[in-house]
């Protein structure tokens, strides 16, 4: 008997067939996953932004039911979609990778469980890796907890202006003073603010947020024109400044 003979017609002196065995032949296929044509990205977000993100799932794909996982660099699943778009502002870890995931059957694993736990008939695609950078200018306030306020020199101590500052989050940061349309002034104070060299006018405090390198914050460009990897502004205080003098009084004779 060779192979290409029906095993029915063999005869012998002396033989018997078993039961079959029946093997089931499946082909997954996962393909190949990237985001905008890259399999590594850095993403800078703040707390106030909604990142989404559109996987791109190409190659000879196969497969009873599809997925996209989301993972720690641990492995912990920490999202499971059939959906092409990927929602990142829940996530606080700061590298997570992403497969496109083919199987045979329908998944049972769920978040909190480890890829590695993956069984049955299935194929992983490669990973993508999204290294996730967190920046947050924070919101700023007087110490009276409102976002203006008037100041008057000569009766007020304008060298001396103090502001909040909470729910910031970066590696570097700097403060910006602009007038009303964003126009810097001054990046290189801190909290209490000496304003008693500026002219009467109205003013906008800022605190600008950042992670590695940043341009665009001299006297003289404008806060609109700020470039850098990752950065975020605050909110801003107005500041209304007046300078106010009683002059000198005299009497007819001096």
């Amino acid at each position: 008997m060779k192979v290409g003979d029906n095993v029915f017609n063999f005869s012998g002196d002396c033989s018997a067939l078993s039961n079959a065995l029946i093997v089931e032949k499946i082909i997954l296929d996962a393909g190949s996953l990237d985001i905008n044509g890259n399999t590594e990205i850095d993403l800078c977000y703040n707390t106030e932004e909604s990142q989404v993100l559109n996987l791109n799932q190409t190659g000879f794909i196969q497969g009873a039911f599809s997925y996209f996982i989301l993972t720690s660099s641990t492995g912990e699943i920490l999202e499971i979609t059939q959906d092409n778009t990927l929602a990142l502002d829940f996530l606080t870890t700061e590298t997570c990778l992403v497969y496109a995931l083919e199987t045979s059957i329908a998944l049972t694993l769920t978040t909190g469980d480890q890829l590695s736990e993956l069984d049955d008939c299935f194929d992983l695609s490669n990973a993508v890796i999204i290294n996730k950078e967190r920046v947050d200018g924070g919101e700023i306030t007087t110490v009276q907890e409102t976002t203006e306020q008037i100041i008057c020199v000569g009766e007020d101590d304008a060298s001396s202006f103090p502001l909040l500052l909470e729910n910031n989050i970066s590696e570097f940061s700097v403060w910006l003073i602009t007038d009303t349309d964003n126009n810097i002034i001054a990046n290189d104070q801190q909290p209490p603010f000496d304003l008693s060299n500026l002219n009467t006018g109205n003013y906008r405090i800022w605190h600008l947020a950042y992670n590695g390198s940043i341009t665009g914050i001299e006297p003289g460009s404008n806060a609109a024109g700020i470039t850098g990897n990752c950065f975020d502004l605050s909110n801003f205080v107005a500041v209304e400044l007046t300078i106010v003098d009683g002059g000198i009084i005299s009497t007819d004779q001096g």
